[in-house]
């Protein structure tokens, strides 16, 4: 968990926190299949902090999206969180539509 503090220069400092938490199988399963499928930091951050927090792998974007300039996501730069997003929005599919 990062927290945002303002330090004493007046410029925003992040201090990151640790937590254990219970793995099961599949939450290792699905963690494993996150880390090596996706490639963009942002889109892989939050899928993870949703997965470990129990959360629809969707949650937490909008604050993503709040916060990054909007070349993060669209255009050359944004390229591989879009690969990403439609990697996950594709593999989605197929599974609903075997089930």
């Amino acid at each position: 968990m990062a927290v945002m503090a303002p330090s004493i220069f007046g410029a925003k400092s992040t201090s990151h926190a640790a937590d254990r938490m219970a793995v099961t199988h599949d939450l290792l399963e699905k963690y494993e299949a996150v880390r090596g499928r996706y490639r963009a930091p942002l889109f892989k951050g939050q899928v993870i902090l949703n997965l470990l927090h129990g959360e629809s792998w969707y949650q937490g974007f909008d604050r993503v999206f709040a916060r990054q300039d909007r070349k993060r996501f669209i255009g050359s730069q944004g390229e591989r969180f879009s690969m990403d997003a439609r990697h996950y929005f594709d593999s989605a599919f197929q599974e609903r539509r075997s089930a």
